[in-house]
């Protein structure tokens, strides 16, 4: 029997009911994702926009659907969520930091022990390769650890896995602490400027700090170049006032879309059911770890003369924006919290892969 034309492979091209049906698939994802991110911004969950589009791809993609995002949009939500986080760079932040350096430091360094211990236990039993289990240990920064993560090789679904688990752990349990303390949470969402005025210069000046960070980035080899090139370049302009990015809300929405699908579609149902399998012993290793750094801020409390909720929501290992937003909602010392989580965040970056490099040969070398 002849096919018809919407049924015919030809030259190695689909089917017009096999294109409708992946274009309808990607339309189902958009409306399911955006489901999820308002369902997780009214229960109070920070970082809605990335979340709620990753759960909504690990659903699609655990259940064998097979579809990789284009490259392009993926490098630019990357360099994106970069110059984002460089807008943090505030005078106010690095002075509070230039204070006291030897305590911002230090307890960036202890933290990041902390997650360098857990991910050499989850590796030393077995539980975890050596790269996936440092990876996914370090605190803070969850995107970025993600990608760098994939760039170097490691187990990123797993990495994406225990760091968005520890994300929402936190989140969770620093919103409620907020709540005890009579924080009123609204939604995140609604209160976003979706469509500012555009500044042309800004525009253009954004749009040059990313191409020449993405140049950067892969001429200097650095991990998750289109990530960590456009950071380093803003943070430098933005401290000297050389230019000011400017994110839209539309824009930041569809960064933190493709990041989050770009995770959850990697999900497919052989790492699902791997994770599943993991998920008790890492929910447990997780909450060590959250439990190990709360207990440090009670040392950071009394070395700084800092409120406790300050002192646990400098050193939580949530991601910066995830913190950064429970911050702002409660009476705390914001530029303290944010400093402390800026100069842990940096660290991370500068040591993280030397770190995973390092213990994963030294597991390599120790293996029989």
């Amino acid at each position: 029997m002849a096919r018809t034309d919407g049924d015919r492979v030809g030259a190695g091209r689909p089917g017009r009911r096999a294109i409708v049906g992946h274009y309808g698939r990607i339309a189902a994802l958009l409306v399911v994702s955006a489901l999820f991110a308002a369902l997780l911004d009214v229960i109070g969950l920070p970082a809605a926009l990335l979340l709620g589009p990753m759960i909504a791809a690990i659903v699609f993609a655990s259940r064998g659907w097979e579809w990789e995002l284009p490259k392009a949009p993926y490098q630019i939500a990357q360099a994106v969520i970069g110059l984002l986080v460089a807008k943090s760079l505030d005078p106010a932040i690095v002075a509070t930091a230039w204070r006291a350096p030897w305590l911002f430091l230090s307890t960036a360094l202890v933290t990041v022990a902390i997650g360098l211990c857990l991910g050499w236990l989850l590796a030393r039993r077995g539980i975890l390769p050596g790269k996936t289990a440092i990876w996914g240990s370090m605190p803070g920064a969850a995107a970025a650890m993600t990608l760098m993560a994939r760039e170097d090789g490691a187990d990123w679904q797993l990495v994406a896995t225990m760091m968005w688990l520890r994300v929402i752990m936190v989140a969770v349990l620093g919103s409620s602490l907020a709540a005890l303390l009579g924080a009123q949470h609204g939604s995140h969402l609604a209160g976003q400027d979706w469509f500012p005025p555009i500044d042309m210069r800004h525009l253009a000046e954004t749009v040059v700090i990313g191409v020449a960070g993405l140049a950067i980035g892969r001429v200097t080899r650095l991990p998750a170049p289109a990530f960590t090139g456009p950071l380093l370049v803003a943070m430098v302009a933005v401290y000297f006032g050389l230019a000011r990015p400017q994110l839209p809300g539309w824009l930041l929405a569809a960064s933190y879309l493709s990041v989050g699908w770009q995770i959850g579609l990697g999900f497919t149902p052989e790492i699902t059911r791997k994770v599943a399998r993991l998920a008790p012993r890492l929910l447990v290793s997780l909450g060590g770890m959250i439990l190990a750094c709360a207990l440090y801020s009670l040392v950071l409390a009394r070395l700084s003369g800092q409120d406790l909720m300050t002192a646990y929501l400098a050193t939580s290992p949530g991601g910066i924006d995830a913190v950064a937003i429970i911050a702002t909602s409660v009476h705390v010392d914001v530029p303290f919290v944010l400093a402390m989580q800026l100069v842990r965040f940096i660290a991370v970056i500068i040591i993280g892969p030397l770190l995973a490099r390092a213990v994963a040969t030294r597991m390599t070398v120790a293996a029989p």
